[in-house]
Parts: structure tokens; sequence; C-alpha cells
């Protein structure tokens, strides 16, 4: 197939949630700003050329060997934008009396398409 600039990864980076945020790695992320436990925002090097981008997000199990917990992480929805995109990470547990709970993760990976630019 092909490559061309609309059917490509315009942004990605794995993110060190943990104390104060740091990207572990990236490509055309210029910084990653830590709003509060489990709540992060990523800034593009190119801003997208609209806020209709696609987002596929991971985050990992804030306790390696919990089987009975796990991480999700999802975007705010009046927090996308052609430069920037905030998100949220969540502890959910599954055993007796625990409650979901905002998280840091040490793997927090995130990869954006979206239309326009030459990236």
């Amino acid at each position: 197939m092909p490559v061309f600039s609309n059917n490509t990864c315009k942004a990605w980076c794995d993110i060190n949630m943990t104390g104060t945020a740091v990207l572990n790695d990236d490509y055309g992320i210029s910084s990653v700003t830590d709003h509060d436990t489990g709540d992060n925002s990523v800034a593009f090097d190119t801003a997208m050329s609209n806020a209709n981008y696609a987002v596929a997000q991971m985050t990992e199990n804030f306790e390696g060997n919990n089987n009975d917990s796990y991480c999700v992480s999802s975007g705010y929805k009046a927090n996308r934008y052609t430069s920037s995109y905030r998100f949220r990470t969540l502890r959910l547990r599954f055993d007796t009396g625990n409650v979901p709970q905002f998280k840091d993760s040490d793997h927090a990976s995130l990869a954006f398409f979206g239309d326009g630019g030459y990236w």
C-alpha cells in the first residue's frame, strides 16, 4: 500500500505519568503536561487540520502483577484541539470494596490519525 499523508500516523507517544509526566518516546509530540493524577495532555509538533482526528490509546495496569486491577484511558470531549489532546487514566479494581480512581501509569501510549498536512 502506498503511504500518503492522509493514511499515516500523524503523531504518537508513550508517557510515564508517575510523578511529573515525561515522554518515554514520541514522534510529532512537542510536550506533555501533567494536570493532576491520571490527567495529562499532549501538544502536537504540527497542528491537525481539524479536531476530528482518531486517537488510539492504551494504558498499562498500575499494578504489574495484580490480576484484579486494570487501567483504562479516555479523552476529554471538550479538550480535543487541533494543537493538543487531553486525556485521563482510571484504575479499575475488581476485588471487594474498591472503587475506580484516577491513577498515573508508567506507560500511557497514544497514536493520532487525521487529515491533511505534510508530516
